[in-house]
């Protein structure tokens, strides 16, 4: 699988998982690693995002997961917006976006 795949198929999973914890309450929020154990199911993913209390952060390798240098952070209060931006544009326009956005907050 090539490189762009495996960020196309990343960013898939981080809306789904993005989208499925804004509906959540945040004492689910708790049982966070409980729950997403059920929706990975390549562990290799686990180095390549981070969920924490304000949103899900994207790296593109585990060096830099480990020196948390994160290529762009979708915050929960931010997920009606980037749904909307995912529903109306091809998903690499939507995916350019997050990587131009980076880890501030949508404007």
């Amino acid at each position: 699988m090539n490189k762009t795949m495996k960020k196309l198929l990343l960013f898939c999973f981080l809306t789904t998982i993005s989208l499925w914890l804004f509906s959540c309450q945040d004492q689910a929020r708790l049982e966070l690693n409980k729950r997403i154990s059920y929706l990975v199911k390549d562990t290799v993913l686990y180095q390549h995002f981070l969920m924490d209390y304000d949103g899900v952060s994207s790296y593109a390798s585990a060096e830099h997961k480990e020196r948390n240098r994160a290529e762009f952070k979708i915050y929960y209060h931010e997920i009606p917006t980037f749904s909307a931006l995912f529903k109306k544009l091809p998903t690499q326009v939507a995916l350019d976006t997050c990587y131009q956005k980076g880890i501030r907050f949508f404007d």
